[in-house]
């Protein structure tokens, strides 16, 4: 489900709707927190937003958890 829930978010993402792509995002990181492909697009999407503390957290967490995978 949360590949599923993933690839709805980018999809949004994509499209330019943050928040709602947030949403998805934040509700796949409740239920897998170490799911770095997620903690990367979420960062990304605070970058988008302005948000760079909110942005370093959570690039930093997929960093730390994989530092090769940040695809």
């Amino acid at each position: 489900m949360n590949s599923e829930q993933l690839e709805q978010g980018w999809e949004l993402h994509q499209r330019g709707a943050l928040d709602a792509a947030g949403e998805i995002y934040a509700q796949v990181l409740a239920s897998t927190p170490t799911n770095v492909r997620c903690l990367f697009l979420f960062g990304a999407l605070e970058m988008q937003r302005g948000k760079i503390e909110d942005a370093y957290r959570h690039l930093q967490a997929a960093a730390n958890i994989d530092p090769y995978d940040l695809d």
